[in-house]
């Protein structure tokens, strides 16, 4: 169902007549703004992470060595040549 079993204006009126009570639509809004009332209904939950589980871990075999000193001559380059280019 397109409303997740909420009921709102359209649907309490119709809902009301089928009982016999003649309430207009707009009335119905007024009277649910007035009350506070606002249709919610609870999310699916979407189950994405499996963190318990037995699983060994991955050997971490990349082994990668940063240079920090590159690092350095690649920040003072950016910031002498290219920023200047990029931002003006």
């Amino acid at each position: 169902m397109a409303s997740h079993q909420s009921y709102g204006s359209r649907r309490l009126v119709t809902a009301l007549e089928a009982q016999g009570i003649q309430v207009g639509r707009y009335r119905v809004r007024h009277l649910i703004r007035q009350a506070g009332l606002k249709s919610v209904w609870k999310r699916k939950f979407i189950h994405t992470t499996d963190s318990k589980y037995n699983l060994p871990i991955a050997a971490y075999i990349l082994d990668r060595q940063f240079n920090k000193e590159i690092h350095r001559c690649l920040k003072r380059y950016f910031i002498r040549e290219l920023h200047p280019l990029i931002f003006g």
